[in-house]
């Protein structure tokens, strides 16, 4: 395993501090130290970014931390599309595949909060889904 899948497979683990801080949200970065996160890695932080993305979307467009299927629907996104109480913008569609492209994979809801996932798992949980 490479520096970089190490780093990725610290971010599953819920108890890993920069993963607890991610889930808490952007708004737990501005109240607390921002230096406080560590990312030694690109991969790291656009997967820090992509969660926090996520997070938002969820919870201007519906009220909700993570609202159901959230990463189903996002994954799917396209600009201009009804989603809850918004419309997902071109910027933010772009910024999630971008974000994605950049860690490698996307959040998922588990059983303990989000937890990050390699695309070619996110495919495959995706082509299982009814």
């Amino acid at each position: 395993m490479n520096d970089a899948e190490a780093a990725i497979e610290a971010m599953r683990d819920p108890t890993d501090a920069m993963t607890t801080c991610a889930q808490e949200g952007v708004a737990a970065l501005i109240e607390n130290d921002p230096n406080d996160i560590q990312c030694d890695l690109a991969e790291e932080g656009a997967a820090l970014g992509l969660l926090g993305l996520m997070k938002g979307i969820s919870e201007e467009f519906w009220c909700a931390g993570w609202m159901s299927d959230l990463e189903f629907s996002l994954w799917q996104a396209k600009p201009g599309k009804h989603y809850g109480q918004g419309i997902i913008t071109e910027r933010q569609a772009e910024l999630l595949r971008l974000l994605s492209e950049e860690c490698g994979g996307w959040w998922f809801y588990g059983d303990a909060g989000p937890k990050f996932i390699r695309t070619e798992d996110w495919l495959k949980k995706i082509a299982q889904r009814p």
